[in-house]
């Protein structure tokens, strides 16, 4: 996926169908066009359990996700800052963007953090 430089997306109905086989990373939050719910996206990584080097990477990004979500973009610059300065992405990337957008034009009131798809495929995101 260009977006997220990702390999493999998947919905979290087809996470939950792979069970724990499976090791995903969750990825973000979309409105994808046509339909009125979000889905969660999620990158599957390892069969089975990963390297405990990646689950702490993880773990860390999920943080970062959340400050993110919850509007703290200062604490999730940093934490965005650090994972692309030690295991650079296009993911991380992303998410770096999104931050500054936010830091110099603050989201408006109601914002919900989901991404909301203009077009398919996917060529623009914009925040809802």
């Amino acid at each position: 996926n260009k977006n997220y430089g990702t390999t493999i997306l998947v919905s979290e109905t087809t996470r939950e169908m792979i069970g724990k086989d499976f090791y995903c990373r969750y990825i973000d939050k979309v409105q994808v066009k046509g339909r009125k719910e979000p889905v969660n996206l999620f990158e599957p990584l390892f069969e089975g359990r990963p390297p405990d080097r990646v689950k702490a990477e993880i773990d860390t990004f999920e943080i970062g996700v959340e400050a993110y979500q919850g509007q703290a973009f200062e604490k999730a610059l940093k934490i965005f800052t650090r994972l692309q300065d030690q295991f650079p992405c296009r993911l991380y990337q992303s998410y770096l963007d999104r931050i500054n957008g936010f830091i110099a034009s603050p989201p408006p009131e109601g914002w919900t953090g989901i991404e909301r798809r203009e077009k398919l495929p996917a060529t623009k995101l914009t925040t809802k």
